[in-house]
């Protein structure tokens, strides 16, 4: 069964820019929260996940061997039949599918997001407690309990293997940006650091580690030690831990990465609260033992299962408590960081109380006469708009959580959005507004990189996160500049056959597409640094976009009429007419969740179906 709803085209934060202002549209406020339902679902739900992009929420039914998906926007619920005993279950946003640990018979069942049907059940091993995915590689990671190893699939073509763990792996987490995967050992007292799908080896934790969140914009994983009354702090760059002693028997950690705090909660009915910075702990009363925590980045809310039937909601600044009537055995908590809405399964009663409580508003932030380039940073909640002139530029960066505001002088992000990128990786913003700029997220200090050059300005740039390799053309030159992210060194100049005027990364296969002014397609290799040109008979490709799910890559012909379909494993070509809106594309963007292209010009949005290439337009304009 499919719900019967659209898929929301927008996250957390919508974006007007004119060349004075920019206008934030937010659901930040948080007003009288409240259980507004609960929802029957299957038996002893241990387990819930959200999809934030499909409004859909996903529980893990250990009791009758089912999974409920509740439609976030009417409630509506359909059961999915899975493997037995289902413990845990995580959503992957790049297929929109959803994978289920059965800790009964030591499978993952695959779910279908689109229809809500599970496709396929895969061999784990013995006792599957817990699973994580990296979206950016598609890889999915499950810990199992019984066999002392993690499983790992592949999200295209559930192909599994094997990597070695600890005794007894309890959690995991996953670092989309360093592509690290963090396995707490619960029996062994250790956790296992998976290099992408490499074996890392062991960095030493407490007794019995059971719950692991990552921060990617510090590069810390955090480790609840059930057995020690501690807290595991460990550096993502050098391995190394810091311990700090908690209350008893730490139970869950949930951090937010924009105000770096982290939440850990313990049997003893104290909430830890953290400071990421100081590794300072503050502890918040909640009046009997806790359960799951959850933490809501957008409206900085904390969100609490407590044994005596209530959900605790914190306020994260001032750590004020509301309490919330639950049903009977509140045990697991999910988000939903784009609607705040707030499930809360109740093992006991087998139902899930639904709390929904904020109201929208709209800033408008003076920035000058800025281009309207803007880059958001998702992690660190931060914006970056340009707001001076070509005489006198200027980046303003804007806290999305406070709205104030702090200007860069002497840097730009050019002049659209092929000019700038962010590393998530590092937290940088690379612009190619000569010279190649480097802004520091953390300290809005500005490094000019030396590249070499024959004009004033670079062209596009583009950033693989996973292999952390910047990429920047020359503005009419037939040249590639390859620099390591790490370091900001130049690893190597790349001749090219054309111009290149636009990028598009898949880091899932390492791949760059650059479209050039001759009408080319240069596929990079980012392993050797080699150069494959495809001739799509193109006189300008303006726009290229990858939909790293299906492989697929789409160029636009500025004078054509075409956009023009690459397949990623064998670089054959086909081409999409799209009558009334093609020509002078402005803009192409794909939305994997749903195999989705949209292609924007003059004539308005062209619509493709990335299953049958069919195409709708939209709209229409003068403009």
């Amino acid at each position: 069964m499919t719900f019967a709803h659209s898929i929301p085209s927008c996250a957390r934060l919508f974006f007007v820019t004119t060349l004075s202002a920019l206008a934030l549209v937010s659901a930040h406020s948080v007003h009288a929260q409240s259980v507004t339902a609960t929802l029957a679902v299957g038996l002893q739900p241990n387990a819930v996940a959200v999809s934030p992009v499909t409004n859909t929420i996903y529980t893990a039914n250990y009791g009758d061997n089912t999974v409920t998906a509740i439609d976030g926007v009417n409630n509506n619920t359909v059961s999915i039949a899975v493997g037995l005993q289902p413990y845990a279950l995580a959503v992957n946003t790049a297929n929109n599918k959803i994978y289920v640990a059965n800790s009964g018979d030591g499978t993952v069942s695959v779910i279908d997001g689109t229809s809500n049907t599970a496709t396929a059940t895969l061999a784990a091993g013995r006792q599957p407690w817990a699973v994580a995915v990296n979206p950016v590689t598609n890889k999915i990671y499950v810990a199992n309990y019984g066999s002392s190893n993690v499983t790992v699939i592949d999200g295209v073509t559930n192909a599994t293997s094997s990597i070695p763990a600890g005794t007894q792996p309890y959690a995991v987490a996953v670092n989309p940006t360093t592509n690290k995967v963090y396995v707490a050992n619960y029996g062994s007292g250790n956790v296992t650091v998976i290099d992408g799908v490499t074996y890392g080896g062991a960095v030493g934790a407490g007794v019995k580690p059971r719950s692991v969140a990552v921060n990617p914009a510090t590069n810390q994983i955090y480790i609840a030690n059930e057995g020690e009354n501690s807290l595991t702090i460990l550096d993502g760059a050098s391995n190394g831990t810091t311990t700090l002693p908690l209350g008893s028997a730490p139970r869950s950690v949930a951090l937010n990465s924009v105000s770096n705090k982290i939440y850990v909660s313990t049997a003893s009915g104290t909430l830890a609260v953290i400071d990421g910075s100081t590794k300072t702990a503050t502890p918040v009363g909640l009046g009997a033992g806790l359960e799951a925590v959850a933490v809501n980045s957008a409206n900085n809310q904390i969100y609490v299962a407590v044994d005596n039937n209530t959900v605790a909601v914190v306020d994260g600044t001032t750590n004020n408590v509301t309490s919330l009537a639950s049903a009977g055995g509140p045990l697991a908590v999910a988000v939903n960081p784009v609607t705040s809405g707030t499930y809360v399964t109740n093992y006991a009663a087998n139902t899930v109380s639904v709390i929904v409580g904020t109201t929208t508003s709209v800033t408008i932030i003076p920035l000058g006469r800025g281009s309207g380039t803007i880059i958001l940073n998702p992690v660190t909640n931060k914006i970056y708009a340009n707001s001076g002139t070509s005489a006198n530029p200027s980046v303003t960066v804007i806290d999305g959580a406070t709205n104030s505001t702090t200007t860069i002088a002497g840097v730009s992000l050019g002049t659209s959005s092929r000019s700038a990128a962010l590393n998530p990786r590092s937290n940088t913003i690379y612009s190619t507004a000569y010279p190649l700029s480097v802004i520091d997220g953390v300290t809005n200090n500005v490094t000019s990189l030396s590249v070499p050059r024959t004009t004033s300005n670079l062209g596009a740039v583009a950033v693989n996160p996973v292999t952390n390799k910047i990429y920047a053309s020359g503005m009419g030159l037939n040249w590639l500049v390859i620099i390591d992210g790490s370091t900001n060194e130049l690893v190597t100049v790349l001749t090219t056959t054309g111009n290149l005027v636009s990028f598009a990364v898949n880091p899932v296969t390492n791949k760059l597409y650059g479209g050039s002014l001759g009408g080319n397609i240069s596929v990079i290799d980012g392993d050797t640094n080699t150069e494959t040109v495809l001739s799509p008979g193109a006189q300008l490709v303006n726009l290229v976009a990858v939909n790293p799910v299906t492989n697929k890559i789409y160029a636009n012909d500025y004078f054509g009429t075409d956009v023009i379909m690459i397949d990623g494993a064998t670089n054959s070509m086909t081409s999409i007419p799209i009558e009334g809106a093609a020509g002078q594309g402005r803009a192409i963007l794909v939305n994997p969740i749903t195999n989705k292209i949209y292609v924007g010009s003059s004539g308005g949005i062209a619509v493709i179906d990335g299953e049958t290439n069919s195409v709708t337009t939209v709209g229409g304009g003068t403009d």
